[in-house]
């Protein structure tokens, strides 16, 4: 059953622009325009927006083809340019945009315009998005040089550290401290990680909006294990944490995966740093080719092993390197199939998360969106068509997207948000 959503009706409209053209409608359905006749629908009166006529035999829900509308100009049944929606019909499908489970709409930003400015919903804007998260109140992004959140109630998108639009690098106070280009992102409810990539660092974001630098030292790449600023950083990006400790992937040539303790700084390598490859086995021998992402479910580190196409499990021993286990779960050649552990293809996966039962993930060169049962490693595509690369709302297989980048599940709405270019999508999900 799907959850009951925060926002009101009057609210969802608002945001969603999606109210057709009278105030007795709910939402539009796919396609945006008015149905033809409907099925009982008496004569309206004249004029755009007319009330609703009855629901139409085998139409979808809002006004989609086959659905009833309002009288339009002239007076006829069920024909106006901008009625109001009636409601489905017999064999009638979910509205969408709407709150219909499986429904994919643009929540934040805009996937045509990219900008700096705050505001609500689809009026915000947003340079070059990178890494997801969320602590139930707020979702999180990291955005070119800055850190933004957006109220999960509101959609109103607030810039909180980070001059956007101007690359540098300097601790303090909101849009006093500035960032490199930013990517991963997580947090604990409290503090906001990022990693600061374009400085090779990682910063911390506390809740005034304090920047500090955690680990790494400024401009110096390298990969070297330490505490502070004597750890070293090569093409970090994603970002996660397990509740205990903040983990990242590295994508440069060394291709590997670093353990952050957010208390001290402290900094240790439990896996790759052997070049590029697919090798599996412990943490000191094992290699990775350009990772991501990853996230943590039941106990292990999931890596999107995103030039292999292929994701990784890093099950956690109590020591050095050596100790932790690496195997391939799942995935095999680029491309894109359904089905269980290694009989699965991706291509190029990016963001991972987990919603409790299954790991969401963003496959971005398939443009769509995968979920994996844990722990029968069973992989569906849940929204998307697979190599069609465009832009839309819709349910499931009808909704689109281009190169899904990160996606986060907010166990508060039992929603999924998706960063996708300049606009964060919304798929209301459980």
């Amino acid at each position: 059953m799907r959850r009951l959503t925060y926002w009101g009706l009057a609210a969802t409209c608002a945001l969603l622009t999606a109210c057709g053209g009278s105030s007795d409608g709910l939402f539009e359905g796919t396609g945006g325009t008015a149905g033809t006749t409907s099925t009982g629908g008496a004569s309206g009166s004249t004029g755009s927006g007319g009330s609703a006529g009855s629901p139409g035999t085998g139409g979808s829900a809002g006004a989609g083809t086959g659905g009833s509308a309002g009288a339009g100009t002239g007076g006829s049944a069920g024909a106006g340019t901008g009625g109001a929606a009636g409601s489905a019909g017999a064999g009638g499908a979910p509205a969408c945009p709407g709150t219909a489970r499986g429904c994919v709409i643009d929540w934040a930003g805009s996937f045509a315009q990219q900008g700096t400015r705050d505001g609500t919903g689809t009026a915000a804007r947003f340079e070059a998005l990178g890494g997801i998260t969320g602590d139930g109140t707020f979702i999180w992004v990291a955005d070119n040089n800055g850190v933004r959140r957006i109220n999960i109630r509101t959609a109103v998108v607030t810039t909180v550290a980070g001059q956007l639009g101007n690359q540098g690098f300097a601790n303090g106070q909101g849009t006093a401290a500035q960032f490199g280009f930013v990517d991963g992102i997580a947090t604990d409810g409290t503090t906001v990680w990022v990693v600061d990539g374009g400085n090779n660092l990682i910063r911390a974001v506390d809740s005034s909006g304090n920047v500090t630098t955690l680990a790494g030292s400024q401009g110096q790449g390298g990969v070297v294990d330490g505490t502070g600023a004597a750890a070293r950083f090569e093409s970090a990006r994603g970002m996660d944490y397990d509740g205990t400790s903040i983990f990242v992937a590295e994508a440069g040539n060394s291709s590997v995966i670093r353990r952050i303790n957010p208390s001290i700084g402290a900094v240790d390598t439990i896996a790759g740093n052997n070049g590029q490859g697919t090798t599996n086995g412990g943490g000191d021998v094992a290699q990775f080719n350009r990772p991501r992402n990853l996230g943590s479910a039941n106990g292990s580190l999931w890596v999107g092993d995103t030039e292999n196409n292929l994701i990784r499990e890093i099950v956690l021993g109590g020591g050095g390197a050596a100790t932790h286990t690496v195997t391939t779960a799942l995935g095999s050649t680029p491309g894109h199939m359904d089905g269980t552990g290694t009989n699965t293809q991706f291509d190029r996966l990016r963001g991972i998360d987990f919603d409790g039962t299954a790991l969401v993930v963003a496959d971005s060169d398939n443009f769509v969106i995968r979920a994996i049962d844990l722990p029968a490693l069973t992989v569906t595509t849940i929204a998307g068509s697979p190599g069609m690369s465009s832009h839309a709302v819709g349910i499931g297989p009808a909704a689109r997207f281009n190169k899904p980048l990160d996606v986060h599940f907010d166990p508060t709405t039992g929603d999924l948000f998706i960063v996708e270019g300049s606009v964060i999508r919304r798929m209301f999900y459980k």
